[in-house]
C-alpha cells in the first residue's frame, strides 16, 4: 500500500489522518513512551489505530511490548521523535 512520509505532522494532522481512514505509524521515544529510562532516546514505531471524537486521546498498537494502549494527545506530542510519520495514501477501511 503506498505511503507518504509527512515531515511536518502535528498531533492534529495525525488525528485527521486517522479520522479519514488512513493508516498511521509514528516514531516515538521508547523510553518516554514506556516510562523506562533504559530506552531513553530509543526510536520505536507504534501504529495509531483510533482517536477520540474530540481528538484528545489515541489508541495505539505497540508490538514492542505486545499491547494496545491509550495515550493523550499531549503525551503523544511529547513522545514523538520528529521523524516522518508514515501515513497511507489510500484509505484502509
Amino acid at each position: 500500500m503506498p505511503i507518504q512520509q509527512n515531515r511536518a505532522e502535528s498531533v492534529e494532522q495525525l488525528s485527521q489522518a486517522i479520522r479519514t481512514g488512513h493508516g498511521v505509524i509514528v516514531s516515538v521515544d521508547a523510553g518516554r513512551l514506556w516510562n523506562d529510562s533504559r530506552y531513553d532516546g530509543g526510536g520505536h514505531a507504534i501504529s495509531l489505530i483510533s482517536v477520540s471524537e474530540n481528538g484528545d486521546r489515541f489508541i495505539y498498537s505497540d508490538t514492542g511490548v505486545g499491547c494496545v494502549g491509550t495515550i493523550s494527545a499531549q503525551e503523544l506530542g511529547a513522545v514523538l521523535t520528529g521523524r516522518p510519520a508514515n501515513i497511507t495514501t489510500n484509505i484502509i477501511r
